[in-house]
């Protein structure tokens, strides 16, 4: 029994200490997806967490807000050593994330219950790991955090909607340009990439000449 104690205490220590860098991760996945992959649809969200972070600095130097030391993201290794906090909370950043894909769903009349489940999820994981290492200490500050980042991350959506769909159709017509197929062929023109193709070009498929064959054989007939 004792075993299965230690083990619940393990998997929690983990569940907090993910928590603690999803801000990191965050910045830095949406980074490296910009870069590596070239996906503009990340440089949006980056940009978002970047403006997300301004208003946070502005308001925590305006209330002058002072979080307690469990807060912290980093710690000091030695005594009395200065602790690094974040300018927004972890709960308020999980809550602009999701808010910016809810507003896209929304937006879009499309709804991802997958992704919708696991954003809720994870506002509920963080939640609950910020309040069990007394970092949040009141239901009220942590209704407010949620508000708050829903907040700013619907009112960004927004005001960056057109560009994140412009980002997201470069992506799409990208993906469907670069998919390897010998009968396709992609054309820039004015208004961006078209597929266009030419079924008779690829040896392996059989298709294009049994209609070729058909409608030649019909011909014949009606002669």
């Amino acid at each position: 029994m004792s075993n299965v104690f230690s083990g619940l205490e393990i998997f929690k220590g983990l569940l907090h200490t993910f928590v603690r860098i999803i801000p990191l991760g965050l910045y830095f996945f949406t980074y490296f997806s910009l870069t590596l992959y070239k996906d503009l649809r990340s440089g949006v969200l980056l940009m978002g967490f970047i403006l997300n972070d301004i208003f946070g600095y502005i308001y925590k130097k305006y209330t002058k807000t002072v979080y307690n030391d469990a807060c912290a993201i980093f710690g000091s290794s030695k005594p009395g050593g200065n602790l690094a906090f974040l300018n927004n909370t972890h709960i308020e950043i999980i809550a602009f994330l999701a808010s910016f894909f809810f507003s896209e769903m929304w937006m879009q009349d499309k709804m991802d219950w997958f992704k919708f489940n696991f954003l809720t999820f994870m506002i509920v994981i963080t939640i609950w790991s910020r309040m069990a290492i007394n970092c949040e200490l009141e239901i009220q500050g942590v209704i407010f955090n949620v508000l708050f980042g829903f907040m700013r991350g619907g009112l960004f959506f927004y005001f960056f909607s057109d560009m994140y769909k412009e980002a997201q159709q470069d992506k799409l017509e990208s993906d469907s340009c670069n998919m390897g197929y010998s009968n396709y062929k992609c054309e820039t023109i004015k208004d961006g990439v078209v597929i266009v193709k030419h079924p008779f070009e690829d040896p392996d498929n059989k298709s294009g000449e049994a209609d070729e064959s058909e409608a030649a054989s019909k011909e014949n007939t009606l002669q």
